[in-house]
């Protein structure tokens, strides 16, 4: 035993110095050489020149990827096809011409593409990715100049497996793909034609689809649970199109046409889409094409999909001449869109039809919208009135967008509740009687605006974040998982446990934690398809269960309140599902990193507390959960009326002094609010109300604990001012100082 020992610690210790390693090449025979040969951690250096056509295999794990990178930015270039192989590499400030490419090939997973330019590539395929690779990040790159036949990005998705690919593909710049007669030409293919069945969820976030002209469809999605968001997709012949899939989603996104002769906005088929808070603008082709299909739910190859409760909510529509087509490509079938929701969105045209039915949808429901500027070119449904929208010209981030002018009909004038729709095309909050349309008014804020060149490509990357301080991040730590079917993996700096049911786990320890008593906080990864879980430290339960769900994926600090160890040594923080949010489709956890502060006694010296991760109830009124800008903001209280009141409790508060400020979200339905400390006034009234919808922080006054304990902060409605339509009050965040 004792000599077992003796070879695990020195292969600890050898590992632990080989980890670390910087490795110089200057072409592909000693990169293919000095990646197969490389240690987690490893980094590699590419000088400047040409690097040939190569296969590259190698291994890091999840805690330390094997980076390649250009030892000067962009100054090495791949000329010839590069295929990766492996699991854990990181790909970083390399240019493609000619010849060059990137193709994966089995097995391929957790590989991160960052900072990379594509110029003028000549192979079929700029990034080609094998049916098997899974969890591929592309960041910061630019992809461009493409003049031959082939996708961009093709994702060959032909097998079925229970793993999801969940590509992440965000802060990328394509652009200028001249016209191309083949097919199969897309920026982003997501599956070929019996992609339905295969459950990817990929993300496209935050990119720039400029001048794409090599057929109808830049974003192809072949496959089912996909999220298609925020990105801006500009003067681009052809547009996004969910087909061979179910339960895709396109949230936020700017479709902006410029006029372009046989420009396009989407094309649907199959179960469960979502389309939401997009806004479309001076497109020549139809705007949104639901087509007929030929069966129910189709799976199969080369099957035709008939559309079936699709929602197309809170989208604005402007200057283009057909807007909804209904029955689009009749060849596919006898079966017609049928069960799909259109609720307020903003129809606004300067001629041409606003719906046009090849055939007569089935059991439709519409509710809140505004039409105005030319024909329906159907029957004129209950729920869509016919009114001007009072739309004004607003630049948001250089780019022109019609928004709500005040005395809009758009103001308020939603219909039904959507309470999944929490905030608007430009990041806004959604609260109270929404606004119908892609923008909230007035549009002030703006905390998502649509990317442009100078957010994306590769010259454009954050620097990496600050260190230091008693933060643990997840990737650097010793992990591990239970379930059947659990899964670990992740991108960089983040680890991700793909469960599949209740009772699923997984458990970090952190090293040496010295004894003492401690405020722990997680940053969480959110998701669509998230569950929710209970920490335990050291196997008892630490805090409350947290939901992990959003419809917006985000990083969310998680506050799992004090500790004490009463030894120094190792610590485990498991995590446990314990079910999912109903809106949720799976139970997936992600984490960014764990911070350990040092405490007093248990009791919290004061500090920040997000509204959302307190005890509060509402006197007089509901309390209304509504996450505001990404799920930073909460919704506090839908008042009523005056003595409304919403309380909140704030754990463990240690005696002493302290100032009370609220940062505060101002609506045009805002009223006026009285701070109370365990029910007595604290300052002066506050003011709720000024149509901004932004956070407004504010000084309430002193306040003293006389002991240590749990304190109670409330806001009371005492009127509002004459501008204001409402009562509501909303709290983000309160501060002990």
């Amino acid at each position: 035993m004792n000599k077992i020992l003796y070879a695990v610690c020195i292969w600890l210790l050898t590992s632990t110095l080989l980890s670390a390693a910087t490795i110089n090449v200057s072409n592909s025979n000693e990169l293919q050489t000095a990646v197969a040969n490389a240690n987690p951690g490893d980094v590699i250096l590419l000088a400047n020149g040409a690097y040939t056509a190569k296969t590259i295999n190698g291994n890091g794990n999840a805690t330390n990827y094997i980076t390649i990178k250009s030892e000067n930015h962009l100054g090495a270039r791949f000329t010839g096809k590069l295929t990766l192989k492996g699991s854990f590499m990181k790909l970083e400030g390399i240019k493609f011409t000619g010849g060059g490419a990137i193709y994966t090939a089995a097995p391929c997973t957790d590989m991160i593409l960052t900072k990379l330019h594509f110029d003028g590539v000549t192979q079929q395929h700029y990034i080609s990715l094998h049916t098997n690779t899974k969890r591929l990040e592309l960041s910061y790159s630019l992809l461009e100049n493409k003049n031959n036949n082939g996708a961009m990005i093709r994702f060959d998705k032909t097998t079925a497996d229970t793993v999801p690919s969940e590509f992440y593909f965000h802060h990328n710049h394509f652009r200028n793909f001249s016209s191309q007669t083949q097919g199969d030409d897309e920026t982003i293919q997501f599956g070929l034609g019996q992609g339905a069945q295969f459950k990817t969820f990929n993300v496209v976030e935050y990119n720039l689809f400029e001048n794409l002209d090599s057929e109808v469809e830049v974003i192809a999605c072949k496959s089912s649970d996909n999220t298609i968001r925020y990105n801006v997709f500009k003067n681009c012949f052809g547009g996004l199109s969910f087909r061979q899939g179910h339960r895709n989603k396109a949230i936020g996104n700017f479709f902006i046409g410029d006029n372009k002769p046989g420009s396009r906005g989407m094309l649907v088929t199959g179960d469960n889409h979502e389309i939401i808070n997009n806004y479309f603008v001076n497109i020549d082709g139809p705007v949104i094409s639901l087509s007929n299909g030929s069966q129910e739910g189709g799976v199969a190859i080369g099957s035709a999909p008939r559309v079936r409760w699709a929602k197309i909510l809170f989208n604005t529509f402007v200057g283009s001449d057909e807007l909804i087509w209904v029955g689009f490509r009749s060849d596919r079938g006898p079966l017609v869109p049928r069960d799909c929701t259109i609720a307020n969105n903003v129809f606004k045209i300067p001629s041409g039809m606003v719906l046009k039915y090849d055939l007569t949808p089935v059991n439709w429901t519409y509710e809140g919208n505004i039409a105005w500027g030319g024909p329906l070119g159907a029957t004129i449904p209950s729920g869509v009135t016919e009114i001007a929208p009072n739309l004004t010209n607003t630049t948001v981030n250089g780019y022109s967008l019609q928004i709500p002018n005040t005395g809009s009909p758009a103001i308020n004038g939603a219909a039904g509740t959507y309470n999944d729709v929490t905030d608007d095309g430009l990041g806004n909050a959604r609260s109270g009687t929404k606004d119908v349309g892609s923008f909230e008014f007035p549009a002030t804020g703006n905390p998502r605006p649509p990317v442009t060149a100078s957010d994306v490509g590769p010259g454009t990357a954050p620097p990496p974040p600050p260190t230091g301080g008693p933060v643990y991040e997840v990737e650097n730590l010793t992990y591990s998982s239970g379930g059947a079917n659990t899964v670990l993996g992740g991108t960089g700096d983040r680890i991700n446990l793909i469960a599949d049911s209740v009772g699923d786990w997984v458990e970090f320890t952190l090293p040496n934690v010295a004894a003492g008593t401690y405020d722990i906080e997680v940053d969480i990864i959110k998701f669509l398809n998230a569950g929710q879980a209970q920490l335990t430290v050291d196997g008892t339960n630490q805090s409350t269960i947290k939901d992990w769900y959003t419809n917006s994926a985000t990083t969310d600090p998680f506050d799992a309140g004090s500790i004490t160890f009463a030894t120094t040594g190792n610590k485990t923080f498991r995590f446990t599902v314990t079910g999912k949010n109903a809106a949720s489709t799976g139970f997936k956890l992600g984490f960014d990193k764990i911070t350990l502060t040092a405490g007093s006694g248990g009791a919290t010296p004061g500090g920040t507390f997000e509204a959302e991760n307190l005890s509060y109830v509402g006197i007089g009124g509901p309390p209304n959960v509504n996450p505001a800008n990404n799920a930073v903001g909460m919704g506090t209280n839908q008042a009523n009326s005056i003595n409304d009141i919403i309380e909140f409790t704030i754990p463990n508060i240690a005696a002493g002094t302290y100032t009370l400020k609220a940062d505060i979200i101002t609506f045009g339905n805002g009223g006026l609010g009285q701070p109370k400390y365990n029910g007595a006034n604290v300052g002066a009234v506050t003011d709720w109300w000024n149509g901004a919808g932004t956070p407004d922080p504010f000084t309430a006054g002193t306040i003293n604990v006389g002991t240590t304990g749990d304190v109670v902060i409330q806001f009371q409605v005492t009127g509002k001012s004459a501008g204001s339509t409402g009562y509501k009050i909303m709290i983000d965040k309160i501060i002990l100082e």
